[in-house]
């Protein structure tokens, strides 16, 4: 974890601030760093995550961003946690490693109140929270993979929401990520559902048995297909995506790492 992330913790704790001032505290605050995203994909269990952290833990350069149950995984390291409600163990909350990781939650706008309540009522930590529009207020032809209107990112911290991404990564890592003023990236665990020629690894890292439904493949059919338009928007937006994933099929054009000692 970066010294300054301990800073901005203590700023976000010490003041009865709104959203908009806490999310104002981040801006720009991580300009020259490089974010590694963890995510929950398959491939997240083929590295030894000890030396993960301890690689994490070397490198003053790097900003840890663990989305949802990948924490497991980067524990003390882990600068931004990023959760919403849904897929996780809603009773027990995350027992940090290391209080001045920044926990950073989407709350579906229809379900705003509830899922709130399931943050208050069972202590849930939580340093900033983010309604994400969604259905009613968006239908699947706005969500960002189907609009491609990547541009929508840029917004948070203007406005006090996010939108609707059929993953977690399009709706609110990804803009988080561009608010700290980061433009470069490297995913690990950034996999699919849908993998037709490694179906074998098609599960999620914390669920060896989770049931694939018609909705999850297409939307991750969606997703795959807009990262040929993301990969433009990054070119033209100087930000760089690395990909450390062997089954991951995004656009091609996206430079991929072999293994954790590249990052």
């Amino acid at each position: 974890m970066l010294e300054i992330t301990k800073k901005l913790k203590k700023q976000i704790s010490i003041i009865d601030s709104s959203v908009e001032e806490r999310v104002s505290i981040l801006k720009n605050q991580y300009k020259d760093k490089t974010a590694v995203i963890v995510l929950t994909g398959p491939t997240l269990k083929d590295h030894d995550h000890k030396k993960m952290r301890e690689i994490f833990k070397k490198r003053k350069d790097l900003v840890i961003f663990s989305v949802k149950q990948a924490y497991e995984t980067t524990l003390d390291t882990t600068d931004f946690h990023v959760l919403n409600p849904w897929n996780i163990d809603r009773k027990n909350p995350t027992s940090y490693k290391d209080e001045n990781t920044i926990v950073f939650w989407n709350v579906a706008k229809s379900f705003e109140n509830a899922h709130l309540d399931i943050i208050s009522d069972n202590n849930h930590p939580c340093d900033i929270w983010m309604p994400c529009l969604n259905p009613p207020y968006l239908t699947d032809r706005d969500t960002i993979q189907a609009t491609c209107d990547f541009d929508k990112w840029k917004e948070l911290g203007d406005k006090t929401q996010l939108y609707w991404g059929k993953s977690i990564l399009y709706s609110t890592v990804f803009p988080l990520v561009l608010h700290l003023g980061i433009k470069n990236i490297i995913t690990i665990g950034w996999d699919f559902k849908s993998l037709n020629t490694l179906k074998l690894k098609s599960e999620h890292f914390f669920n060896n048995n989770q049931n694939i439904s018609k909705e999850d493949l297409k939307s991750d059919e969606e997703m795959i297909k807009s990262t040929s338009n993301l990969y433009k928007w990054c070119t033209k937006n100087q930000i760089t995506i690395k990909i450390l994933s062997d089954i991951n099929p995004c656009e091609e054009k996206f430079q991929r790492i072999k293994s954790i000692n590249d990052i």
